[in-house]
């Protein structure tokens, strides 16, 4: 009884782990399998006060990865204003449906001597269109206690970068 039980389980983690990757992965127009959003990219991101006004542009590299985790680097870049100092972020990513994904970072904010400043966390959902995805982030910006500091929008443009 207990060996049919134990395989069971097993069977039940392998089919849910098989579904896990193929929503990661898309079909394209000539039915070849694509890695959905799977892999590496260069995210162009511009941050403004939710009501239009421009506070910054950055950039990201950033990488999905097949389990559902994300991770980045990056910063601002000019025209902005003086660049915010960041940790890289960390992250978890879903496939929605049909070309539809979303995706939450986050990562620290730092203070010119490069202590914690605050807690940035920015929520993404974006369309993906072959080797490239448009989309947008709600951003909060809490303190180190928790209390929101403040809050963005941003317009994200990506473009998968090549393997090898």
């Amino acid at each position: 009884m207990k060996r049919i039980l134990g395989s069971c389980t097993i069977l039940l983690l392998a089919v849910a782990a098989t579904q896990t990757i193929a929503s990661a992965q898309e079909t394209s127009a000539s039915g070849q399998e694509t890695p959905g959003l799977e892999g590496v990219w260069l995210a162009k991101i511009t941050v403004n006060n939710c009501s239009g006004v421009f506070l910054r542009n950055v950039q990201n590299l950033e990488m999905y990865i097949r389990d559902g985790t994300v991770s980045d680097v990056g910063g601002t870049v000019p025209p902005s204003p003086q660049p915010l100092p960041r940790t890289s972020s960390i992250g978890t990513w879903r496939h929605v449906q049909a070309h539809t994904y979303t995706a939450t970072h986050r990562f620290f904010g730092l203070n010119p001597d490069g202590t914690l400043a605050n807690m940035v966390t920015a929520v993404r959902t974006m369309k993906l269109k072959g080797d490239g995805f448009i989309g947008s982030d709600v951003v909060t910006v809490q303190d180190l206690d928790g209390q929101v500091l403040s809050t963005a929008c941003t317009s994200v443009s990506g473009i998968r970068l090549p393997t090898q």
